[in-house]
């Protein structure tokens, strides 16, 4: 009996070793991804359709990463002759506790080859390791969606060079453990895209400026907004007048309002009526055919 006992402690011993959680994430992608792998050592890469074939899943690429070095892709291109599949692809971290932190991010590179075929890529953050993959119905309680909390929001910028993007996750730092997940869901057909990243890492600094040199010229131009009496105020030097979406997320991911406004050229302020909203900080993000602005807005009663 005793034996037995010692057995299962030694099985429990080296289960809970074998997940041991990290305080913080560095992945560059370097040492830790070999060409054979589907994931560095330590992640792990499912596909919501269990083929034989799942190379066109996430998986090691020794030059797919920025600057030419090591990087991870997903394409969902597979088969012969070799065509894109509908399938979905997610890219999972190891386990992470960075509840020790005031404040803290997550930076990642991107890049895509064709950015309007195939889904976008997705951010998630779960409690969960395998992020309901198998079934694919995502469970909101632990599965949340941190897309439109990007900073910038993926845009056409990624498909002209590498982009990157930061996500708050102070808000889920006391989830532990807490799993990072970049979700891809790949085109049908004889076209598609493959999606790169790179250099996945966290951080206690606030990206605080965009990364400018990846996109349009127009979309550099200032603009300010403000929170008055149940409205968001919006005035800025737009280059370009036309219809623009105004998406209203709070720090955790969530979508608190979403509209489409006409914005001018000039500085004329514009007015977006929102419901009461709590005091906080939010992301406020304004989307135009070729431009994407992302801002935080604080409201304070």
């Amino acid at each position: 009996m005793k034996q037995f006992l010692i057995a299962i402690v030694l099985i429990l011993s080296a289960s809970f070793a074998s997940i041991a959680q990290l305080t913080s994430l560095s992945e560059n992608m370097n040492t830790t991804c070999p060409a054979s792998a589907h994931a560095p050592t330590g992640w792990d890469a499912f596909n919501s359709v269990h083929t034989p074939n799942v190379s066109g899943k996430w998986r090691c690429d020794l030059s797919g990463g920025r600057s030419g070095s090591a990087g991870v892709s997903c394409s969902g291109l597979y088969g012969s002759p070799a065509a894109y599949h509908l399938d979905t692809s997610i890219l999972i971290s190891p386990p992470l506790n960075l509840s020790g932190y005031a404040n803290i991010y997550l930076n990642f590179d991107s890049k895509t080859t064709l950015f309007n075929l195939g889904a976008k890529l997705e951010v998630l953050v779960s409690r969960d390791s395998t992020m309901d993959m198998d079934t694919f119905v995502v469970d909101t309680s632990t599965v949340y969606n941190k897309t439109s909390s990007l900073l910038p929001l993926f845009s056409s910028g990624d498909e002209s060079d590498w982009v990157t993007h930061q996500v708050d996750l102070t808000s889920l730092k006391y989830t532990v453990p807490l799993y990072i997940g970049f979700r891809y869901t790949s085109a049908n057909g004889t076209s598609g895209s493959t999606w790169y990243l790179d250099n996945i890492h966290t951080t206690t600094t606030f990206l605080s400026v965009s990364d400018n040199d990846h996109i349009p010229a127009s979309a550099k131009q200032p603009f300010t907004s403000w929170y008055s009496n149940n409205t968001i105020n919006i005035s800025g030097n737009l280059a370009v007048a036309g219809t623009y979406t105004i998406l209203l997320t709070d720090m955790a991911g969530r979508l608190i309002t979403r509209s489409e406004i006409m914005l001018g050229s000039g500085k004329q302020p514009t007015v977006v009526p929102v419901a009461n909203l709590s005091s906080g900080i939010y992301l406020l993000s304004i989307r135009g055919e070729n431009e994407v602005f992302t801002t935080r807005l604080p409201v304070q009663h």
